[in-house]
């Protein structure tokens, strides 16, 4: 093959050197292709390799590490955050408990893990991948406008703020923010509480919550599994259990405010208890109910299972 044109004057040693300086190597200078698109937006995968709780030693150089040069959950949710673009974060098998005290803050150095970019968190599974806050304050903080995919993973263990504690106190497994477009999937929400609201899942933006449990979750207040309680804050559950669940009102799912959406299809919501107000689905400002059952609830003064205006469409089994 003959070389003609600029391609010749690439494969010609004497020429490229003359025109472009000698060759060195990399370390002596030369950027490599992703060093020299390292202003433009790339996507970025952590594979967290530790069950440590600590920080990122550097974060915005694009490696997740400690100090000891460990990936750690917390590691890679702050390096994410740093990054622009949409990030991914692998983390295995295994029990990621928070250890760092610190209520309040937003850059995840601290209490519980704050996402503030777009990033997908992909567990191994929900029964093997679990993050356990240690009761030091709530697992997750998503922050606004954040868009959130999550897979596989169990969040437990997790406690709002509570009187006389920085922070808002929403939400013990799971706070979205406003703006936020948060997924789960195959993931199981248990045993979290809620200071002022939501023991499992509070909800500001909008969440889509597939296949997952939300169990034996507590607050004092309202939606013992998830509330949706910020103006124009949706949620859409599918295929979905919610269960065991406790709250002053509301024990499984609630809206608590006039424009806020919620849609239940193909779930089952049992066991839940209330104060007062409904144990099962309550406060019905827009709640719309698709093929579910609700049933087995209890409340102490109306409604057991249901309470509030609710639009049953298709076929739904309802206690009451």
């Amino acid at each position: 093959m003959v070389l003609t044109g600029w391609l010749k004057g690439l494969v010609d040693r004497k020429r490229f050197r003359s025109r472009y300086g000698r060759f060195r190597r990399r370390g002596a200078g030369v950027r490599s292709v992703a060093e020299l698109l390292e202003d433009r937006t790339l996507l970025s995968t952590f594979t967290v390799n530790s069950t440590a709780d600590t920080v990122d030693a550097n974060p915005g150089n694009g490696v997740a590490e400690d100090a000891s040069g460990d990936t750690t959950l917390r590691a890679a949710i702050m390096e994410a955050n740093a990054l622009s673009g949409d990030d991914t974060v692998n983390l295995p098998s295994g029990v990621y408990a928070l250890s760092i005290t610190g209520p309040g803050e937003n850059s995840s150095a601290t209490g519980d893990l704050d996402i503030a970019s777009n990033i997908n968190l992909v567990g191994d599974a929900a029964a093997t991948t679990v993050i356990d806050a240690n009761a030091i304050d709530r697992v997750l903080d998503i922050l606004e406008d954040a868009t959130v995919s999550i897979s596989g993973v169990t969040f437990t263990d997790g406690r709002a703020p509570g009187p006389g504690q920085p922070g808002n106190g929403y939400g013990g497994g799971i706070s979205t923010g406003h703006g936020s477009t948060v997924t789960i999937f195959e993931s199981v929400v248990s045993g979290n509480d809620g200071a002022f609201g939501t023991g499992g899942i509070a909800v500001l933006g909008d969440l889509t919550l597939r296949n997952s449990t939300v169990s034996d979750n507590t607050t004092a207040y309202a939606g013992g599994g998830v509330w949706v309680w910020g103006a124009n804050g949706s949620a859409t559950i599918t295929n979905s259990t919610i269960s065991g669940n406790s709250a002053a009102n509301a024990g499984g799912v609630a809206t608590g405010h006039a424009n806020a959406t919620l849609s239940i299809v193909n779930s089952t919501i049992v066991n839940n208890s209330a104060t007062f107000g409904a144990g099962g689905v309550g406060d019905g400002a827009y709640v719309t109910l698709v093929n579910s059952i609700v049933a087995g609830n209890t409340a102490g003064t109306t409604g057991p299972d249901v309470n509030g205006a609710i639009t049953s469409d298709g076929h739904n089994i309802i206690g009451n």
